[in-house]
């Protein structure tokens, strides 16, 4: 679970890297193993608290 962007911008780099399926939820989901319908790599932003815009990057983080 990352808190910071540049830890997830990492995490899709790795995962885009080696072709791995993944998904992004944002909280409020079960995360125990097996508890999932999909097999892929799941990276949860459930420790985010806050959100930055930089209109001139047109990026949020």
């Amino acid at each position: 679970q990352p808190g910071v962007s540049l830890r997830v911008h990492g995490q899709l780099k790795t995962v885009g890297a080696m072709h791995t399926p993944f998904t992004v939820k944002g909280g409020g989901h079960n995360s125990n193993r097996g508890f999932s319908s999909m097999v892929v790599v799941h990276i949860s932003l459930a420790r985010f608290n806050c959100t930055a815009l930089d209109a001139a990057a047109g990026t949020i983080a």
